[in-house]
Formats: C-alpha cells, structure tokens, sequence
C-alpha cells in the first residue's frame, strides 16, 4: 500500500520485493519501483474505500497472501482490506485506536513531559498474541530550539535499553491492551529515572531510515518481518551482527526556496560511509529553523561505525565535507528576528497570518 518517497522507502520496498513477489497499490507508480514489482494496482490508497475495492478486484483475479505496508497513514486501510480478504493482520479496529489520541491517552496515559527523561524508540515485532520481540532501541538526536524535526538516528545493537525489563513490560501492556497481535511496532517512549512512560504505538514499520539503521546495525530486516507475518509466516529476528548506524538530516538555515545544491557533496568512499543523499531540489520551498521538520530537510547521511558515539564522529566528519555546520552550531547561526538572542532560535520573519508576536517565545516581531 503506497511506494513513499525514494529517498526514505526504497530500502523498505526493495527488502519486501526480495522475499515475496510484490503488487503496488498507488495513485501512480514510480519509475524506481517498477523493476520491483510482480503487478500494480493504479488507485490512490488515501481514498481508502475505492482503494480498497480496487486491491479486492483484483485479489479476486490473482493470489494474493498477504497485505502490508510501511507507510503509518496507510496503515488502517492495509488492516482493514487483509481483514475483507480473510489475509493474517490485525483487526482494523485495534489499528485505528493506534491512530486517535483519545484511545491513545486512555492506554498509555495522558503524562506531563518529564524534564529529566529523554525520547527514545523500540522498535518491536508482535509474533503472536500478547509476545513482543524487541529489535531495537532508536535514539532520537531532538534540538528543539534548532527544529522541530529530529536532527538525527541512532541504533546501536548493543544498546543497554534493549534488554530493559521495565521498559519491554510497559510497551507490551500498550499494545496488548490496544488489542494489536501481530506485526511490526515502532513505540515512542519517555524514559526517566521514574520509569519508562509509552507516549505512542505505532502499528508500523518506522519512518525516517530507522528500518535501514536497523539493517545496518543488526541485520534484522523490519519490513521482511512485517510481510513475513503479513503472510502468516514466522519472521526472521535472528541477528548477523552487532554494531551502530546512525543518520543525520541537513536542515536549512532559513526559509524561502532552495537557490543551489553544494555541487562538492561527499560520495561515499569508506566502507563505513553508507549513503548521501540530496531530499531537496532546486527552486523548492522550505522552512527554516525553528519550524522545520523532516520534511525540509536539505539531505542526509548514513553511517556505521563499533558504536554510537564512533558514528558521532563519523557523522561530524561528513557533515565538515559538506561545508555544514555541526548540530552544536547550528542554534548560534539560526536568524533570530524576533529579537532572541542564540541560542534561542525563534521565527526568522513575521509569519504569513500576520501576528505580533513569536508564537515560541511570545516576544514582538521587529
């Protein structure tokens, strides 16, 4: 259901297509996943009713066993069409409940942000019924005064949350009492010295790359799990190494559309250096600090490394290549016409709607 965007979705799509033959569902379907695909439907999976009964049509015609995506938008529809065709999945319902922030609070609480606690992920596959395997823990890089997208991933292997008790409990209470009983789980968490507190479940493979940081530091494919059961199959969650990835996003300095890409952008060479990666084109519009997000994001990169902070390393390097400034930088660079001073990084013009004042900091535009 849904091919995504290239940059962030191949690697998805492409670990699918290697194990099962694949069928896309899409308004369109992209010229990079043609040569992957067995068969597509052309309907758009954002108008879920005629999606829906366009993929039934033509499961009618073929054989179909399994529906899957990676895409959490589309997550319902997927459940809810493997449900009309009698396929393994969750039931609809208990995906919808993952979605609606009412449900969401009555499960995991509605909790106060803990000062002292940071964000992090476990990224978890349901193979049966009330047993939770978890993969992964997702370190999010989180600047809010720089942005408000996260500034980079990490995974390491041999992260010391993986194999925390309390932490693994608290996520299978969440998905067990959201009635989810397969399939892959990213699960955002506020870890404190009170404990750990779930602040969402996602029924989904992760977004971002986080499944290829996953890959790369483990060698657990997510999305070959998640069509694995899809399928009814047993997932393969046996691990073939143990090291870090860790990836980071190159967001602009101000807002307005992008006048030139670095034409010196750094190829990769060692073997540690997966990927670079332009996500911005020339003359498209973006955001700047601080209400950028993924979405504005100028670039990434990819690394691996024995552990997290060798990939720090490894990230500054690539980011000095560049010619881009370190995240530690960037709040000090960041335009600040509302008149804070760095490091506080507030709204880089009067917004559109016309407002006095900085919606962030509540001081008056100059």
């Amino acid at each position: 259901m849904g091919a995504g965007e290239r940059a962030y979705s191949a690697h998805s799509l492409l670990q699918i297509a290697a194990a099962h033959p694949l069928v896309l569902v899409d308004r369109t379907i992209p010229a990079w996943a043609r040569p992957y695909l067995a068969d597509a439907v052309t309907a758009d999976p954002a108008a879920s009713d005629k999606a829906a009964t366009a993929a039934a049509a033509f499961a009618v015609e073929h054989s179909v066993t399994g529906v899957v995506t990676y895409l959490p938008e589309y997550t319902a529809l997927a459940a809810d069409l493997a449900n009309r065709l009698g396929l393994p999945g969750n039931r609809p319902m208990a995906v919808v409940r993952t979605q609606e922030p009412s449900w969401a609070r009555a499960v995991v609480g509605d909790h106060e942000t803990d000062p002292d606690g940071r964000d992090v992920a476990m990224e978890a596959v349901v193979v049966a019924p009330g047993e939770v395997r978890p993969v992964a823990i997702t370190r999010m890089d989180i600047r809010p005064e720089v942005t408000a997208g996260p500034v980079g991933y990490s995974v390491d292997a041999r992260d010391d949350l993986l194999h925390n008790r309390a932490l693994h409990n608290v996520i299978s209470q969440a998905i067990t009492a959201l009635g989810l009983t397969t399939g892959v789980i990213h699960a955002d968490v506020r870890v404190s010295p009170s404990g750990p507190r779930v602040r969402r479940i996602h029924a989904c493979v992760a977004e971002d790359l986080i499944p290829l940081l996953v890959a790369r530091a483990t060698g657990i494919s997510l999305a070959r799990a998640a069509a694995a059961l899809a399928v009814g199959d047993a997932p393969d969650l046996s691990p073939t190494h143990e090291r870090a990835a860790a990836l980071r996003f190159l967001y602009p300095e101000t807002s307005g559309p992008v006048a030139r890409l670095n034409p010196a952008a750094p190829t990769p060479a060692e073997p540690w250096f997966d990927r670079f990666t332009w996500t911005r084109q020339t003359g498209s519009s973006v955001r700047g600090p601080a209400d950028s997000n993924v979405e504005a994001a100028l670039a990434h990169w990819v690394v691996t490394g024995a552990d997290a902070p060798a990939c720090l390393q490894r990230l500054d390097l690539i980011a000095e290549r560049l010619g881009a400034p370190p995240p530690s930088a960037w709040a000090s660079r960041a335009p600040t016409a509302c008149g804070t001073a760095p490091p506080v990084t507030c709204h880089p013009a009067r917004p559109p709607n016309g407002s006095s004042q900085c919606r962030r900091c509540s001081r008056a535009y100059a």
